[in-house]
């Protein structure tokens, strides 16, 4: 691969990053008897990039779209990108 191309790969990987963090993300938590308040107080809730990654300091990426906020152990919500 010469170095033209590669720079032109580099544009476009850095143009679909940036799409994708424009892109609001809404957290879902799951609602039953077993649900606590603090992930309670997050459900429906929506979030920039940015305001993500500063409200859950331990956020995991399990896919493109999809991350988990571990507000504490066994939590079982999860963080959607939504497309608009």
């Amino acid at each position: 691969m010469c170095m033209a191309e590669l720079v032109k790969l580099i544009r476009i990987v850095d143009a679909v990053r940036a799409f994708e963090q424009s892109q609001p993300f809404r957290y879902y938590a799951i609602t039953d008897d077993r649900t606590c308040e603090a992930c309670m107080k997050y459900d429906g809730d929506w979030f920039s990039w940015e305001d993500m990654v500063n409200t859950f300091p331990d956020l995991e990426r399990i896919s493109d779209a999809t991350y988990l906020p571990h507000i504490h152990p066994n939590c079982r919500c999860q963080i959607i990108r939504e497309m608009i």
